[in-house]
């Protein structure tokens, strides 16, 4: 039976265009029930972000948990086999609380995870498929993009002290050049480790034209390869005709125990808040005792009632 799309709210219409899209890639529909293990996300809150988590004891006694996340689901029960690699789609409800002291939202997401035995190649379609997300949900939208394996390699390099780090990092995610030099001075930094960090504030604008600075700036084999990575990025880019919609923004990063590679943020004309966000996490899979590799994304699709 086919379903008149003026039946459907814009968030429906969105859902089913996504899902087409994920299931044209290869993906495989992933399914998940509205309560988890209370113990799978206690154990990882530092990579939800908030350990406020909505809880209730089933009738065996155990502690189950409404869930406020599908990625750590999805990795909990992928195989950890070399050479293999899952890749899977999603639509579900999440509960996270609010911003401040009020209560918890619903949230629709749409989105797909790729974990296994990557190659660059696998890596560079995810990056790919976020983008073919953005154009099938808005004609003008911007990808920025950013490495967290180059910026944890530069500050090894630069010799930052690692409980400086988190500070730090605070001064390139607000792009404030001032506060990160001022930081730098009292903190012993040398005038030279400075210019080299500010420079990850500084480098700002399509992915293509702003990498031969970050490969002069790349004087490590990880920050070497980092460039590398996302020179496979513009130049697929680049054959889809779509090199200026992303863009190099290093003050795009997650948290850093958990992102070790590409992270990434997407954006649509008419909201002023992110509608897609991924990256990869392989030290959440380490931190899980895995020693695969993974990346994907999120579309947030309650957002897209409010498009104008």
């Amino acid at each position: 039976m086919q379903i008149d799309d003026k039946l459907l709210t814009r968030e429906e219409k969105a859902l089913f265009t996504l899902r087409a899209l994920f299931d044209s890639q290869g993906y495989t529909r992933y399914t998940m029930s509205r309560f988890e293990p209370y113990d799978l996300y206690v154990e990882n809150k530092d990579f939800l972000g908030n350990d406020r988590i909505i809880t209730f004891t089933d009738v065996g006694g155990k502690l189950k948990a409404l869930k406020p996340d599908v990625t750590l689901s999805i990795v909990k029960r992928a195989p950890d086999i070399k050479g293999e690699k899952s890749q899977v789609y999603y639509s579900e409800n999440v509960y996270r609380a609010r911003p401040g002291a009020g209560g918890f939202r619903e949230i629709l997401q749409a989105g797909v995870e790729c974990i296994g035995d990557l190659t660059n190649q696998d890596v560079c379609g995810v990056v790919l498929l976020a983008v073919r997300a953005l154009q099938a949900l808005r004609d003008e939208y911007v990808l920025t993009l950013s490495h967290a394996g180059l910026i944890t390699s530069l500050m090894d390099f630069c010799q930052v002290p690692p409980h400086l780090r988190d500070s730090l990092l605070r001064f390139v995610r607000e792009k404030n050049a001032e506060g990160l030099d001022a930081f730098c001075r009292v903190q012993g930094i040398s005038a030279k480790s400075a210019g080299m960090l500010s420079r990850l504030i500084t480098l700002y604008g399509p992915l293509r034209d702003c990498l031969p600075a970050l490969r002069e700036m790349s004087k490590t084999d990880t920050m070497k390869n980092a460039a590398g990575e996302l020179q496979e990025v513009a130049d697929a880019l680049e054959n889809l005709g779509e090199g200026d919609r992303v863009r190099l923004d290093f003050s795009v990063m997650n948290n850093m125990l958990y992102y070790d590679g590409m992270v990434f943020k997407g954006f649509v004309q008419g909201l002023p808040e992110g509608i897609l966000s991924g990256g990869q996490y392989g030290g959440l899979l380490q931190k899980m005792g895995r020693q695969a590799n993974a990346i994907g994304f999120a579309v947030y699709l309650n957002e897209v009632e409010y498009l104008p």
